[in-house]
């Protein structure tokens, strides 16, 4: 615990439930005076689902959709936001590693003038006050000075989260220490990532794309689509299957000769 930034841990901390055992109470009261925590706002997951809805009713281009899904990923409740935030803290100013050992990444990072139009992003999706169409228009283009970055750090978190498998239930499990400092094969695989994400996005035309529910993409894929069947679950209800059973006072019947059993 001593290897990791002090405030990086605060940051990941703050904001989120402390679930302590009777018998733990006064390692809680260490890890709050340590860290010197303090309560703060929780973004639930209802609040969260509305900032997915406020970026994806408008036209997105996909240098501002790799930006909105980083964004998203990075706030959001659960394992998958909790396991990013952690392991912005493991990453290490000292470190020793096999040379030859990739994982985790570290993820990448912006600079302060890209940071900047990130939190612009964040600021429009979870703050009712900025949903403004000219607002939006703008940060369209403006975001395409990190969109490849955006695309290359979802990459990075995807392949991370594989390897960790995530966090197990646990905030900081020791498979998610990494250095900082890239070694020298990190350097060629995440110049390899920065490539693709290049390629990616490299013909956007000019009318972007606009999130909508499956049946209404599937509908417009056409034949396009040669993935598995995707359907809508429903709750099995008593009343649902009432009318397949047998009515009252009678047995149910299979008859096995239809089933195969031909000598029934």
């Amino acid at each position: 615990m001593g290897q990791l930034d002090r405030e990086l841990v605060k940051n990941f901390l703050e904001g989120q439930y402390l679930y302590v055992r009777r018998d733990d109470l006064a390692h809680a009261e260490w890890l709050i005076n340590y860290f010197g925590l303090q309560a703060a706002p929780r973004l639930s997951i209802s609040g969260w689902k509305q900032m997915w809805r406020r970026g994806c009713s408008r036209g997105m281009s996909l240098n501002i959709t790799g930006v909105v899904l980083k964004v998203c990923i990075q706030c959001r409740p659960g394992e998958l936001g909790n396991f990013v935030r952690a392991l912005v803290c493991c990453a290490l100013e000292v470190f020793q590693r096999n040379s030859v050992e990739l994982l985790p990444l570290p993820l990448l990072t912006l600079d302060d003038p890209g940071k900047a139009l990130e939190l612009a992003v964040k600021k429009y999706l979870s703050e009712p006050e900025h949903d403004d169409a000219r607002e939006w228009e703008r940060l369209n283009v403006e975001e395409k000075k990190i969109g490849c970055h955006a695309w290359s750090w979802l990459q990075v978190t995807v392949v991370n989260f594989l390897y960790c498998q995530g966090t197990g239930g646990r905030m900081i499990t020791d498979g998610m220490l990494h250095g900082r400092k890239l070694t020298a094969a990190q350097q060629a695989s995440l110049a390899k990532v920065t490539a693709w994400s290049e390629r990616w996005i490299a013909n956007e035309d000019d009318e972007g794309m606009k999130v909508d529910t499956w049946e209404n993409v599937a509908e417009a894929l056409g034949d396009l689509y040669t993935g598995p069947s995707i359907g809508k679950l429903y709750p099995l209800i008593l009343e649902a299957i009432l009318p397949t059973t047998p009515g009252a006072g009678n047995a149910a019947r299979i008859p096995l000769a239809d089933q195969g059993f031909k000598n029934m």
